[in-house]
């Protein structure tokens, strides 16, 4: 079981320096480590001369060794600046590119994927554990390499020197490496662990900091705080556990330095004695015992650092791991003479697994099939979380379905290009975001992010939101703030309107289009976007049915299925559920049922 461990650490560690990349440099910071610690060596093969060239009464020979003990000392400082340099070069290469792949990737995954993982997890995976990867690829993993191959130069030259000092003094050493490396091995899970608690910790405060009003308004701060100071809480366990963990080891690591201490002393000073060795092979052997001990000194820290860089390193690599979105298909025409979207037998439904690995599973679409005509305008209805953003989801690719067959422009989206085929659609969301930049980037993303000032102003002035821009003191180039915080609600929904008006794309999905604004702004928008509708293809959802009457077919959700749809006034005349969904919005309302539209 250790064997498998450790095989897997260092499996995932080889990984870590293949993706880091840049392999010159580390190369170079190697062999320049090896070179300052050459250097070391040779600095004690020098003194042992001079110390007995002293005692023996000789010298002509100090001046000599005097000066060369200088000149190594010289040399060890281009040398240690060098290794410095190409190190503090590796690592911000590797952590360069490591941070790209990890920004880009975050883009990549599917929107399945995000929807069912917290954003402060994942956050935490690119800062929390790419910061410890930075600590370890800057310093720690060329020092493990330049101590391990140090000790053991320096071990073989003190077996040449006196192999009865050495062997007397370090018999123990197997003991001790074993002893240290059974004491760290949970360091690497509980590290691990630890960073997941404080995914946990970082989800909270981002969900106190967006969630803000709605914690103050129902009293939610208890509840937050319980499931922050949860968090921590496991988190500081974690930590107590990783310092129990390194406890052991130090236990074990005093032992690997006070021992061969002592001994090296006593037997040292005794083969002096009986002229075995001189007193500079002695004073030498002490130097460059240093060395020797301080592998076994530094193993618990070693084991630490490998194996914490090795668990923060597997939780980027789940993230790299996971399927992207996909990226192939085609760039195909659409069919006119096909209809613009059509489900086909679709199978849908949605899996998450809990912090046990235990899979729930809730279906939402069983056997779901409908068309939807080139300009056509479809609404979509259905009581709370019955499918109908799901519905728009899985036009746009976002999901694929589990069975059954989704069509866009006479192809499957199977076969379409991602991309392509959303070049072919507009979205506008219920829970709007805007880009942390002015409100004139953010209506151009429609266009890919360049318009002209005219296009940008008619598809503000489309949304009802032109006049307010104007009215602000920087106008267009007004800051939006972090996810559109200057705005109000209805503001956000507005600019995202205008987005997609600038797309000016042949399918317009709207989720919830109108949900923040008022009834008299609503029923502006609803005016403009009636114009813009006419002669495209929309699919509507609206949790306010009035903003639905007008479409040309209206697509009743139910268990999954599509159980009645029609126009308001036929559906209405069915007396079904669209009629009863309609009495009970207008009853909530304060209205009367016979005035519902």
């Amino acid at each position: 079981m250790i064997h498998q461990s450790s095989q897997k650490v260092r499996g995932v560690i080889g990984r870590l320096l293949r993706e880091g990349g840049n392999s010159g440099c580390l190369t170079l910071k190697i062999i320049m480590d090896l070179i300052d610690q050459g250097l070391d060596l040779s600095f004690a093969f020098v003194l042992r001369r001079l110390i007995d060239s002293t005692i023996t009464d000789a010298p002509e020979t100090f001046v000599s060794r005097a000066l060369l003990l200088a000149a190594l000392i010289v040399l060890q400082i281009p040398a240690a600046a060098a290794a410095r340099y190409s190190g503090g070069r590796y690592m911000a290469l590797a952590m360069r590119g490591m941070r790209i792949r990890s920004g880009r990737k975050m883009t990549e995954l599917p929107l399945a994927y995000l929807n069912t993982h917290h954003s402060g997890d994942l956050l935490s995976r690119v800062t929390n554990d790419l910061g410890q990867l930075t600590q370890f690829l800057e310093t720690r993993f060329t020092q493990i390499i330049k101590t391990l191959v140090s000790g053991v130069a320096c071990l073989v030259v003190m077996l040449c020197w006196s192999w009865e000092v050495t062997l007397v003094t370090f018999f123990s050493v197997p003991v001790f490496m074993a002893l240290t490396a059974w004491a760290g091995r949970p360091i690497e899970g509980l590290t691990s662990a630890q960073n997941e608690e404080l995914g946990h910790v970082s989800a909270a405060i981002q969900d106190a900091v967006g969630g803000a009003a709605e914690i103050k308004t129902y009293g939610l701060y208890d509840k937050i705080a319980k499931v922050h100071d949860e968090a921590v809480d496991i988190a500081v366990q974690r930590g107590v556990d990783i310092a129990r963990a390194n406890a052991r080891v130090e236990f074990a690591n005093l032992l690997t330095v006070l021992v061969p201490v002592t001994l090296i002393c006593a037997v040292g000073v005794w083969m002096v004695l009986i002229d075995r060795i001189t007193m500079g092979t002695l004073l030498a052997i002490i130097l460059i015992s240093n060395d020797v001990r301080m592998p076994m000194q530094m193993w618990h820290e070693f084991v630490s650092w490998w194996r914490s860089a090795a668990g923060a390193a597997r939780r980027i690599f789940e993230l790299w791991d996971e399927p992207a979105e996909r990226s192939d298909g085609e760039d195909l025409a659409i069919d006119g003479d096909a209809p613009l979207v059509s489900f086909r037998n679709v199978r849908f439904s949605y899996r998450q697994t809990d912090a046990d690995g235990e899979t729930a599973e809730r279906t939402v679409f069983r056997d779901l099939s409908v068309d939807i005509r080139r300009g056509e305008r479809v609404a979509v209805v259905g009581s709370s979380g019955i499918g109908k953003s799901t519905f728009i989801h899985l036009i746009a690719g976002f999901y694929e379905p589990d069975g059954g067959t989704v069509f866009f422009g006479g192809h499957e989206t199977g076969r379409w290009n991602p991309e392509a085929m959303r070049r072919h659609m507009a979205l506008v969301q219920q829970d709007t975001y805007l880009f942390p930049g002015t409100l004139r980037e953010n209506i151009a993303c429609g266009a890919g992010g360049s318009a002209q000032e005219a296009d940008i102003v008619r598809a503000a002035s489309q949304a009802c939101i032109h006049d307010f821009i104007v009215g602000l003191p920087r106008g267009y180039d007004t800051s939006a703030g972090e996810r559109g915080v200057r705005l109000s609600g209805g503001q956000r929904q507005r600019v995202a309107i205008a987005r997609a008006l600038l797309k000016d794309a042949p399918l317009l999905l709207l989720d919830e289009p109108t949900s923040s604004l008022d009834m008299k702004t609503e029923q502006e928008i609803q005016h403009e976007l009636r114009d813009l509708m006419r002669g495209r293809t929309s699919v509507i959802i609206a949790h306010r049915l009035s903003t639905v009457r007008d479409a040309d077919r209206i697509l009743v959700l139910n268990e999954g299925r599509i159980v009645e749809e029609g126009s308001h006034d036929r559906l209405m005349t069915l007396g079904g559920v669209y009629a009863e969904l309609v009495a009970r919005q207008a009853l909530l309302e304060g209205g009367d049922a016979d005035d519902a539209p």
